[in-house]
């Protein structure tokens, strides 16, 4: 387990890119397991296995998806 990190819920929805009106990218957590450091998101109707899965198919680059998705800083 990471402190550094705030952990999602299941069922919980994350939003990137929520600025100025726009509406932003929303996913949903599919499933949780700490343990390991995991994180399933579901996009649309795709099922990521994990946060930064999720980012890089939405911007096409390598991303944390950890900052991505909000739930922990940039160090």
């Amino acid at each position: 387990m990471r402190p550094d990190r705030a952990w999602p819920t299941v069922g919980q929805k994350l939003v990137h890119g929520n600025w100025g009106g726009s509406e932003g990218v929303t996913a949903e957590v599919v499933s949780v397991d700490q343990e390991h450091g995991q994180v399933s998101v579901r996009v649309g109707s795709q099922i990521y296995s994990s946060l930064s899965a999720a980012a890089k198919a939405i911007t096409g680059n390598s991303t944390n998806g950890w900052v991505y998705w909000g739930l922990t800083r940039r160090k």
